[in-house]
């Protein structure tokens, strides 16, 4: 039995585009997981802790805290804070009211920052943090909160 290749009309170079094709189609489907998997194993910022929670209206709550930032070469992006419950997940809008920062890397003050959510409702909340950082097509989502 003749082998594939001898009995197609594609040649070498045929297959080898071809393969270059679909890596170009599939490769950047793996990026979101890529740029968890990155951000589990090297985040690009740590210790997120909330050092105050104030309510500002009965539906949105005033946060500040500190950071550390390990990673300086990786440039911030935005932060994605989420209300979760039954079973779903809801955007929480995040405003920084000191406006944008660059922050140095090692330990630093943030807010305050207003969350679209009542105080009694941060329980029930997860934030990641993505950055962009050196040569990566995809984007370092690290996990911030809880």
């Amino acid at each position: 039995m003749k082998s594939f290749l001898t009995r197609s009309r594609w040649s070498r170079v045929d297959f080898f585009a071809l393969g270059f094709v679909l890596m170009a189609l599939i490769l950047p489907r793996t990026f979101p997981l890529l740029g968890r998997v990155e951000g589990f194993l090297f985040p690009a910022a740590t210790d997120f802790t909330i050092t105050r929670i104030e309510t500002d209206s009965p539906s949105t709550t005033l946060i500040w805290g500190h950071l550390t930032r390990v990673r300086a070469a990786c440039e911030f992006r935005a932060v994605a804070w989420a209300l979760d419950g039954n079973g779903t997940s809801v955007p929480v809008i995040v405003e920084h009211l000191r406006g944008s920062i660059a922050r140095p890397e090692g330990r630093s003050a943030f807010g305050p920052w207003r969350l679209s959510i009542a105080p009694d409702q941060m329980p029930a909340t997860h934030a990641v943090v993505f950055h962009q950082c050196p040569w990566r097509p995809w984007l370092t989502e690290t996990h911030l909160y809880p």
